[in-house]
């Protein structure tokens, strides 16, 4: 999320169409030019297109407001123009080169321009030295929420399983917020100062090359996810850590199931289910279905620009699903070129009700192939009743869009849970067997592999 391209591009689109930025609002009863309004205004915010900047990033913006009426407006190239400014109770009107344009006053240290030129930028001036001018106050409020210092209190791999604290100790990352869009990181013995940072709804992430990091907000703290040579870590940093509490030890689980199981109160399907995966929900076909290990492969099809040459490509990969007791999850898949600590493709999930009773997998954030590749909210809608393959015996098709600069690709990966033969899928599309079937018949009957050919 490029946020200071984005947003400066259209200021700057407002800025050439005139030589000045201020251009036809109206005007208004003003008749003052009260001195209590003297001074000089800076750009302290933009908004457009859903997006907040604020400070440097806000276009570099000059107003002087001189006594009698008089003033100069400074454009962030140095180019200047002379002006004219009165004032009512609530507006500030500014002529320039005989153009009026209207701003709502907020107190005698800031005023904002809505809508400016009909762009869709609304712009906020503040007064140099005033506590107006301090830019965290024009964030929206999930992001005055995160200017603060966050500090983790735990640390899982991808598919949510608390990390050897040798390899990553739970405390590892602590983030510091500022409210010109950076930040601090201290991540595993790494240090990073003055970072852009970049917020669209509750996913934000770090606009840098240095550091592969991103997060999601919710009620009870951050969701970070952090990838350092080709190995993901999520941390999880509380937002009150004086209430946090740890999740309990495994034996502590342990003895609480036995326990639940001796008063009768852990159905046979939970158990099983716990000797699978450790999955508890009220919805245990969720996790019946989709929290296994699986084996198959992926298809490129409608490749153009760079990928043309690609048509048709088939890997084979292996997968694994887990799914958490509050039906959301984690996808993970490497091909026979990758490895689950550098996947081809990894994701969070949530499930929900689908055609059939195996429910409905739904994708919430993750990528394929690398970062370019971002998948968001709803982008895979993975319902094994209304599939392609779904005359298979639970086999699963999962369909997503490539795109960089390079050129773009539709992408179709076929899976069906480990231990299962393909011989229904023969009778359906031959050409969905992966290439790697028969080393698959002999391995079937064991543990996955962590790579085809083990």
């Amino acid at each position: 999320m490029k946020r200071k391209n984005l947003l400066m591009t259209l200021i700057m689109s407002v800025v050439m169409l005139t030589a000045v930025i201020l251009a036809g609002c109206g005007g208004g009863n003003t008749e003052r030019a009260d001195d209590a309004l003297v001074g000089k205004y800076n750009s302290v915010a933009a908004e457009a297109l859903g997006i907040t900047m604020v400070d440097e990033e806000a276009g570099g913006f000059g107003i002087d407001l001189q006594s009698g009426g008089k003033g100069q407006m400074t454009l962030d190239d140095g180019t200047t123009s002379s002006l004219k400014w009165k004032n009512d109770d609530t507006t500030i009107t500014l002529t320039i080169e005989k153009t009026d344009v209207t701003g709502e006053l907020i107190g005698t240290d800031a005023f904002k321009i809505a809508d400016m030129l009909g762009q869709g930028a609304d712009i906020t001036f503040a007064k140099e030295g005033s506590a107006a001018a301090d830019p965290a106050l024009y964030l929206p409020e999930n992001e005055k929420a995160l200017i603060r210092e966050w500090k983790s209190v735990e640390a899982s791999d991808i598919l949510g399983d608390p990390v050897d604290p040798s390899v990553m100790a739970a405390d590892a990352l602590s983030m510091t917020f500022h409210g010109d869009h950076t930040m601090d990181i201290s991540v595993a013995g790494d240090e990073y100062k003055g970072i852009d940072w970049s917020n669209l709804g509750t996913y934000g992430s770090a606009d840098t090359d240095e550091i592969d990091i991103s997060w999601d907000q919710e009620d009870e703290g951050l969701k970070v996810d952090y990838k350092k040579d080709g190995t993901y870590y999520t941390f999880f940093c509380p937002t009150d850590p004086a209430s946090y509490v740890p999740a309990a030890a495994p034996a502590a689980q342990e003895e609480e199931s036995d326990t639940s199981e001796e008063a009768g109160e852990e159905t046979d399907s939970e158990e099983e289910s716990q000797a699978d995966g450790g999955y508890v929900s009220a919805n245990q076909v969720y996790g019946d279905y989709w929290d296994r290990d699986w084996f198959g492969g992926y298809l490129l099809d409608g490749c153009s620009g760079a990928y043309e040459e690609m048509e048709g490509y088939w890997w084979d990969c292996l997968a694994a699903i887990n799914v958490y007791a509050d039906d959301t999850g984690a996808f993970i898949m490497w091909d026979n070129e990758m490895t689950p600590d550098n996947p081809t493709c990894v994701c969070k999930v949530s499930f929900t009700a689908g055609t059939t009773d195996a429910g409905c997998m739904v994708s919430e954030d993750g990528s394929f192939w690398n970062a370019d590749c971002h998948i968001g909210h709803a982008d895979w809608i993975v319902d094994p009743g209304a599939s392609e393959v779904s005359a298979c015996e639970h086999m699963i098709c999962i369909e997503g869009e490539y795109e960089d600069a390079d050129g773009s690709f539709h992408y179709y990966i076929f899976l069906k849970p480990w231990g299962m033969d393909w011989e229904d899928v023969k009778t359906v599309n031959e050409h969905l067997i992966p290439y790697a079937y028969d080393w698959y018949l002999s391995k079937k009957d064991g543990p996955m592999p962590m790579a085809i050919g083990e």
